[in-house]
């Protein structure tokens, strides 16, 4: 638990690391904290947060960096500000006018921020994880390969290609989809997984074996990918004009 004032040391060297993109030095925090304490006092309590892993040292005569622990902990106990009228009205509107599915909703989002604070933003997407399947379809793309297509209940889109070993007919195909959809539609990717290893559906072994691929396949996918929505990046294009400040951005 951080009191008070290592709170404040570590919310403004957080605030002066976005800003200018280097270490922060003590007098930089007693100059813009408003602590009214000592650069020595400050030196201590950087000492202690870097001990609890809120901050890092790149070397012993340079200033304190924030971690991802100290960010977590920025994000979560900053305040909420307060949105003009007009702003809160245009955010207002587009969440209430908006039929997109996720991805463009996520993707439009990402503008809608960039233009009310001027700034780039980034969001990124959520995987699948425990969302319930809404619908699944199996499509063969070639002789060994078929896409598995998984739509969730809160409309994201989920396409991944399996590769097998033998050739695919056409009946397998149709047979696998058929399973798929009873595996999976109703359920999140976690809970078919542990249907299907339960349940051992009486299939012959050649299409249990593509089953167990399109498993590992999309359980990985689900695991591992996240889509990022980036907007506003025109705005960065005076940040090119100094190659210095680019060096700073791409290290923060």
């Amino acid at each position: 638990m951080l009191d008070e004032r290592k709170i404040v040391v570590l919310q403004t060297l957080i605030e002066q690391y976005i800003a200018t993109g280097e270490p922060v030095s003590s007098a930089a925090i007693a100059q813009h904290s408003g602590l009214g304490v000592s650069t020595a006092t400050i030196r201590n309590d950087l000492t202690s947060l870097e001990a609890e892993g809120y901050l890092l040292q790149p070397h012993t005569s340079a200033g304190r960096l924030p971690t991802a622990k100290g960010y977590r902990y920025y994000v979560d106990h900053s305040e909420p500000g307060h949105l003009r009228r007009g702003t809160q009205n245009r955010i207002n509107t587009f969440f209430s006018s908006v039929q997109l599915e996720l991805s463009r909703l996520l993707k439009a989002t990402t503008e809608l921020v960039a233009d009310e604070t001027t700034y780039p933003a980034v969001v990124l997407g959520p995987g699948l994880g425990g969302d319930k399947i809404r619908g699944a379809h199996v499509v063969k793309t070639g002789t060994r390969t078929m896409l598995v297509v998984l739509v969730t209940d809160n409309g994201q889109v989920s396409q991944d290609i399996v590769s097998v070993g033998d050739d695919l007919p056409e009946a397998t195909v149709t047979e696998v989809e058929r399973l798929i959809v009873d595996l999976l539609v109703g359920h999140s990717i976690p809970e078919a997984a542990q249907r299907f290893a339960e349940q051992s559906p009486g299939v012959t072994p050649a299409t249990r074996a593509i089953l167990e691929r399109v498993f590992e396949v999309i359980v990985r996918s689900d695991q591992s990918t996240r889509q990022i929505y980036i907007g506003g990046t025109a705005r960065m294009t005076s940040v090119w004009e100094d190659f210095s400040a680019v060096n700073r951005v791409l290290e923060v």
